[in-house]
């Protein structure tokens, strides 16, 4: 299974000024409205202290920095994702906490640079959905898991809940779009019951599960700024963003507001999300498998 939307063209749009601009802007916020996902994902991987930990297109950090924590200093995270721009950020964030147990290197999901069994888990949080290729994917995060080690990824549900349906769904409405465009149908491209779970089962992985959880996005914040964060910076939906004129644009911001200002109370606009963790285990005595690496 490969992304619908090319390598190329996530690169230039996550890593572009104006995203990375707004990324720094809303750095601590995001964060804390990621706080369930997050934990969900920690959980899962059953991260412990001395554990060495690779996050898959990690972003600006986000949950490696949680990850690093969790380990602690015994154990270290290695981030990974294509746009060194976001990479920068996520050093410096691991630089003001003092985390020097995370690092964080330019690598494709499907081409790692690290040996054989190097780790004992490989976690993404919301990246999947975007490698280029989902089955070398796998093929080369079982290599880089140790016998026994586990994987944990975390994706989106479907696109029918209540996130979308006040920011995504109003925006498509106003511009005139019915059906969702290919580079933002991506984000849910695993909703549908199992396509992950059969993928990493087919990968060699065992104990394979996915669940299925409702959590809170959680912005500390008005609902207007929850908006602003969707209209200024979503690079999937930058292609119906951009098809609204002025008008068009502030009476969708304005229907969104009011929508999701049903969630904001004491301080915070709490919507519920439903989320995917698949998980799986690199058996201990796996049958032998092909490297996936290019001979040099």
């Amino acid at each position: 299974m490969s992304s619908l939307v090319s390598k190329a063209g996530q690169e230039s749009e996550w890593g572009s000024d104006s995203r990375i601009a707004a990324v720094r802007r809303w750095h601590e916020k995001s964060v804390a409205s990621r706080h369930d996902q997050s934990v969900l994902l920690l959980d899962g991987a059953d991260l412990r202290p001395g554990l060495r930990v690779l996050d898959l297109a990690c972003g600006a950090g986000t949950p490696a920095l949680a990850e690093a924590r969790r380990v602690g200093p015994r154990g270290n995270v290695v981030g990974t994702d294509t746009s060194e721009a976001m990479l920068s950020l996520a050093r410096e964030y691991a630089q003001e906490e003092g985390l020097a147990n995370a690092e964080f290197r330019v690598a494709d999901a499907g081409a790692l640079p690290f040996e054989d069994g190097s780790f004992d888990r490989v976690t993404s949080g919301f990246g999947a959905m975007y490698f280029p290729d989902l089955s070398r994917a796998l093929a080369e995060t079982f290599r880089v898991l140790r016998p026994g080690g586990r994987l944990a990824w975390l994706v989106w549900g479907p696109f029918d809940q209540p996130f979308y349906r006040a920011t995504a769904q109003i925006a498509m409405r106003h511009a005139g779009i019915s059906e969702l465009p290919p580079e933002a149908a991506q984000p849910f491209c695993f909703s549908g019951g199992g396509i992950l779970q059969r993928a990493v089962a087919a990968a060699g992985f065992e104990q394979v599960r996915e669940t299925s959880h409702e959590v809170f996005s959680s912005w500390p914040g008005p609902p207007e700024e929850m908006c602003e964060v969707f209209y200024g910076g979503a690079p999937p939906f930058r292609g119906i963003l951009d098809r609204l004129d002025a008008d068009s644009r502030r009476q969708a911001m304005a229907e969104a507001t009011e929508m999701l200002r049903k969630f904001y109370s004491e301080g915070r606009v709490r919507v519920p999300e439903i989320v995917i963790l698949v998980t799986g285990v690199r058996p201990s005595n796996p049958p032998q498998r092909k490297s996936t690496r290019s001979a040099k």
